[in-house]
This record gives structure tokens, C-alpha cells and sequence, in this order.
């Protein structure tokens, strides 16, 4: 292919979009033509619909969800003056006291209708819902199977079945068979290597 042949790609920014990928370009060791030009080869290797897609594939999709409505959706590009902070996270500390503790407020400092909201499921379920919508969704469906109730308590269902600590599985075992409050076993107990399917009772 001839350079004759080559279609130029470009686009405005902002000021401050500008500064920040020449920050990234530069820390990189790239130029912004680079940069462009990887972005186009990124979107046709990744997204072209042709090809059985790799899991390294389905995530990079996932990065750019919501495209069909890219055309109408916020940028970072824009300019900051169109923009406005609608809700925000913060994390709280002491001075006295160790450890942190989140709040979400929604409405900005002048709007009459401002809320706030200590529940950590309610601001989980916002915030993955706000940052990641496509995350949300799937989460949401395999919440539908595990018949939990929030995303919250889906990810703590996901987090206990695959992270499961044999040492603690097994004291458990050991006091259900055992009937400490009278001093005696209610039956024999023999020490085995114990599974979840073992005991699902205890993972209810």
C-alpha cells in the first residue's frame, strides 16, 4: 500500500485531555501517532467479528462496552466546563482512629436534594453499576442463580465458594458432631479431608 492510499484519522480534545496523553505518550515512550494508530489496531484484532474471540479478546471488549452508544456518551475528551460532579465515593478517616469508611453522596454541595448513604451494598451496587455497567449486568444474572440479593452479597458468595479454608472447614465439621454444651461426642468422628459437598449445610 502506497501512501497515496492512506486515510488520516483525527480528532479535538480538551486542554486538559490534551496534557494528560502527552503525560501517558511521554511516559510511555510514544507518540500520540503511535498511540492512534495502536488504538485502530487494538479495535480491528479485537472487536472484528470474524474471529473466535480468547479471553484476553472478551475483556478488551468488555473495556470498550456500551459502544453503540459511544456517539452520545460522556468523554473524558470533553470539555471540563460542560462537566458537572453528580455523585461522588468518599473515603473517610480519623485522626485518632485507625481504618476508613465510605460514604456516597449524591446532588452537588448547592442542590437541595442532596443524599447521602453509609450502607456499603448500596454503594457497591452503585458504583459498579456507574463504572462498570457491563460487569453490572452479568453480575446481576448470576446473582438471579445464586438467589442473592444484591451484587454485594453476590460477590461474597463468589468470594467464600472459591476461597474456602480447609483448616476452618474442618473445625466447623468437628463441632457439628459434637455436643460440647453437655460434655460428650454425639457420635464418632473420624479426621478426614473434607470438601464443601461434604457439608453443604454449612455454606448456606
Amino acid at each position: 500500500m502506497e501512501k497515496k492510499d492512506l486515510i488520516p484519522i483525527g480528532t479535538k480534545v480538551s486542554p486538559e485531555a490534551r496534557d494528560r496523553i502527552k503525560a501517558i505518550t511521554d511516559l510511555k515512550g510514544f507518540s500520540e501517532y503511535d498511540m492512534l494508530q495502536m488504538f485502530c489496531d487494538v479495535a480491528i484484532r479485537m472487536m472484528d467479528d470474524r474471529h473466535n474471540l480468547s479471553y484476553d479478546m472478551e475483556t478488551m471488549i468488555q473495556l470498550m462496552d456500551g459502544m453503540k452508544d459511544w456517539k452520545t456518551t460522556i468523554r473524558l475528551t470533553d470539555p471540563v466546563d460542560r462537566m458537572k460532579i453528580q455523585e461522588a465515593f468518599y473515603i473517610l478517616t480519623e485522626k485518632t482512629r485507625t481504618g476508613t469508611r465510605c460514604v456516597h453522596v449524591q446532588g452537588d454541595s448547592a442542590d437541595m436534594f442532596r443524599t447521602e448513604t453509609f450502607n456499603i451494598q448500596e454503594i457497591v451496587e452503585r458504583f459498579i453499576c456507574q463504572v462498570l455497567p457491563g460487569m453490572y449486568k452479568r453480575l446481576r444474572m448470576l446473582g438471579n442463580d445464586l438467589g442473592t440479593n444484591s451484587v454485594y452479597e453476590t460477590l461474597l458468595r463468589i468470594v467464600d465458594d472459591y476461597n474456602t479454608n480447609p483448616d476452618a472447614d474442618e473445625l466447623r465439621i468437628i463441632f457439628a458432631d459434637n455436643d460440647w454444651e453437655n460434655g460428650h461426642k454425639m457420635g464418632d468422628h473420624q479426621k478426614t479431608k473434607r470438601t464443601r459437598l461434604d457439608h453443604p449445610e454449612l455454606f448456606v
